[in-house]
């Protein structure tokens, strides 16, 4: 588990009214249990289970682009790996438009264990695929806390989930 110190602060900026609710929507995807969690690709099937990263799954939510296979793995145990929009490493420039986020490799605070932290505090990334190994339930926490708004934060899981799904019935129809 992450501990947030007293004294930390966002380095970088909460994404503006309109992109809220597609963090919600994000949120809901990750609160929800539809994805299953995987390291190391935003998306990829391993033993036959379709496994995700965080990013990959803002990317598949977001619906800004297909999925498309990727290159044959090496050094890997998954047999497909995907890629959205060409990148199967961080999400692309649509999906980070559409939450309103502009890093490829979004950063979330400094005041977390200094070992996890770089030059500019720690990464998405490093959250779902290293030491920490946090849920995707743990993942969403920090996000909603770093990039959601004041009403955002306020929302509980199962609220971020009831948008997830009716933006679901909306994609869909």
């Amino acid at each position: 588990m992450i501990e947030v110190t007293k004294n930390w602060h966002p380095t970088i900026f909460v994404p503006e009214a309109g992109n809220q609710h597609n963090l919600r929507v994000w949120l809901g995807a990750l609160y929800s249990g539809d994805y299953e969690k995987g390291i190391g690709k935003m998306h990829y099937i391993e033993d036959g289970v379709h496994k995700w990263c965080c990013l990959g799954v803002a990317c598949d939510v977001s619906g800004q682009a297909e999925w498309h296979q990727w290159a044959r793995p090496v050094n890997t145990n998954a047999q497909e790996i995907f890629d959205y929009k060409g990148e199967a490493n961080y999400w692309p420039q649509a999906v980070r438009q559409w939450l309103g986020i502009e890093s490829p490799k979004p950063y979330l605070f400094d005041g977390i264990d200094p070992e996890l932290l770089d030059v500019r505090g720690i990464s998405l990334i490093r959250v779902n695929d290293e030491k920490t190994q946090c849920t995707f339930p743990q993942i969403a926490d920090l996000v909603k806390m770093v990039y959601g708004d004041d009403e955002t934060r306020a929302m509980s899981d199962l609220a971020c989930i009831d948008a997830y799904r009716a933006y679901q019935v909306v994609r869909n129809s």
